[in-house]
C-alpha cells in the first residue's frame, strides 16, 4: 500500500527522481524542479538542501561514501556535495552551458575568448576563457542572470554586451557589468506664442531607459549601434546615452551592421538601409516569402547579404534588388553569413549541415570548407582556427591540426 509523503510542498512542482542513502535506508533525496529535498526519517520531514531554481534531474549517492552526492541539474551541470548535501559547488571544469549565442576573441589577447548564453539564468550570462577554450570561467556578475544575445569588443578594450533586458558594459580592468542603457531622443513641439501667427518650433530632450531585448551590436570608429525588439540605436559617445527606436514602423530589429555611414537592419521578414548614417532610412526590397531572417552582412564594398531560413540572399544596390544565391550554398536553412576582415572573405553556416561555406569575391561564389560534423549556428576564427556555436552542443573548436582551412589562402 502506498500513502502520501508529507513535507515537500506543492511549490516544489514536480519530483523528477528519488534516491535512498545505500548505507541508511531512513536517507532519502528527492530531485525536484525547484530544488534538492532530503529526508532523514524516512519521510515524515523534509528539507531543502539546495537553492529553489536548481532543477535536478538525476541523484547520486555514492555506495562507499554517502557524504559524496551528485546531482545532475538543468542550468548548473553538475553538482557536487563532500558534506551529505550541506554544501555544493560545481563539478563542470567552469562551462556546461548548451546554448551558446555569440563568441567574441579579445582583439588584445588571442588566446581569450568570451561567450554569451542563454537559458541558464544565474548559472549563465557570459564565460570567458584564457586558454582558447580549454578551461573556462564564469563572468556575470552585474548580469542578474540575463541572457546574453550579442557580445562586441570596443576599441578601448571594454566588452558591450547585449542582453533580454539592455545592454551592459565590463571594462578592460573590471570584474563586473555596468548597464548602459540611457536613452535621450529629441522631441520637437510646435507652439504659437500669444500675438503672433507663426508657430515656433522647440525642441526638448526626452529621456528614458532601454529595457528591450538586444540582438546584435555593431561597433565602429564612428558609432555604436544596437539591433533591439524596440528599434535600432545609435550611440556617437560609447554608449553613454542612446538615440533611435522604430524604424519605418518595424521594432523587432534581430541584426544591425555598418560600414561608414551606410547603415543595415534586418527584422526577421525585412531589411532597411540608410545611407546617412541614419537620418533618413529606406525599406530594402527583400523577397516577400523570406520569413525568418537569421542575420546578415555588409562588406566593405558594400554588398549586403542576408542569412535565412529560406537561404541567402545577395544586394549589390542597397537593397533595391536582391539575388538568391544557389552558387555553392545550401538553398536553405542559413543561420549565419560573416565577414572576416582579417582574410577578407565571407564565411556562411547552416543549422542543415556542419559544413563552413566560403567566398572571396563579395558572395558571388561559395566553396566547401571543413566540415565540423555538427549544425552550425555562428561561427568564428579564433588564432587561426575555426570556432562555432552550435544549437545543442555549445562551442565547438577546429582541431589544432586541421587550422590551414581556416587561414588558407
Amino acid at each position: 500500500m502506498f500513502r502520501k509523503l508529507q513535507g515537500i510542498p506543492f511549490s516544489a512542482r514536480r519530483t523528477r527522481v528519488l534516491k535512498q542513502d545505500p548505507s541508511n535506508s531512513q536517507v532519502v533525496y528527492a530531485g525536484t524542479t525547484e530544488g534538492l529535498w532530503k529526508t532523514m526519517d524516512g519521510g515524515k520531514t523534509w528539507k531543502q538542501v539546495t537553492n529553489s531554481e536548481i532543477v535536478v534531474n538525476d541523484v547520486l549517492v555514492d555506495p562507499r561514501n554517502s557524504q559524496h552526492v551528485l546531482l545532475a541539474t538543468d542550468r548548473s551541470g553538475v553538482m557536487i556535495s563532500d558534506d551529505g548535501a550541506k554544501t555544493f559547488i560545481a563539478s563542470n571544469h567552469g562551462y556546461t552551458h548548451r546554448y551558446v549565442s555569440s563568441i567574441l576573441a579579445d582583439k588584445n589577447d588571442q588566446n581569450s575568448i568570451l561567450v554569451g548564453v542563454v537559458n541558464d539564468k544565474e548559472w549563465g550570462g557570459v564565460f570567458s576563457s584564457p586558454d582558447a577554450g580549454q578551461h573556462w570561467t564564469q563572468k556575470s556578475a552585474g548580469l542578474g542572470g540575463k541572457d546574453v544575445f550579442a557580445l562586441e569588443q570596443a576599441s578601448n578594450g571594454a566588452v558591450v554586451a547585449g542582453t533580454n533586458r539592455g545592454i551592459f558594459l565590463m571594462e578592460r580592468s573590471a570584474n563586473a557589468w555596468r548597464p548602459i542603457n540611457t536613452i535621450i531622443n529629441e522631441k520637437t513641439s510646435r507652439a504659437t506664442k500669444k500675438g503672433s501667427k507663426k508657430a515656433v518650433a522647440t525642441k526638448t530632450a526626452v529621456r528614458s531607459v532601454l529595457d528591450a531585448r538586444v540582438s546584435e551590436i555593431e561597433i565602429t570608429s564612428k558609432r555604436w549601434l544596437a539591433a533591439t525588439s524596440a528599434g535600432v540605436y545609435s550611440s556617437s559617445n560609447q554608449g553613454k546615452s542612446w538615440s533611435g527606436g522604430p524604424v519605418l514602423g518595424q521594432k523587432e530589429f534581430i541584426s544591425v551592421q555598418a560600414n561608414g555611414d551606410v547603415i543595415v537592419a534586418a527584422t526577421r521578414s525585412n531589411v532597411v538601409v540608410s545611407n546617412d548614417g541614419g537620418t533618413t532610412w529606406k525599406q530594402g526590397r527583400l523577397a516577400s516569402y523570406v520569413s525568418s531572417i537569421r542575420g546578415l552582412s555588409l562588406t566593405p564594398d558594400g554588398e549586403i547579404l542576408v542569412a535565412a531560413r529560406e537561404g541567402a540572399f545577395r544586394s549589390s544596390d542597397s537593397g533595391s534588388t536582391w539575388e538568391h544565391i544557389l552558387n555553392g550554398l545550401p538553398d536553405k536553412n542559413l543561420s549565419s553569413i560573416t565577414y572576416d576582415s582579417g582574410r577578407k572573405r565571407l564565411l556562411a553556416t547552416s543549422t542543415a549541415t556542419g559544413v563552413v561555406f566560403e567566398s572571396r569575391d563579395s558572395g558571388r561564389s561559395w566553396r566547401r570548407g571543413p566540415d565540423s560534423g555538427y549544425p552550425l549556428r555562428r561561427i568564428s576564427v579564433v588564432r587561426g582556427r575555426f570556432m562555432a556555436a552550435t544549437p545543442f552542443d555549445g562551442v565547438i573548436a577546429q582541431p589544432e591540426s586541421e587550422v590551414e582551412s581556416a587561414s588558407a589562402e
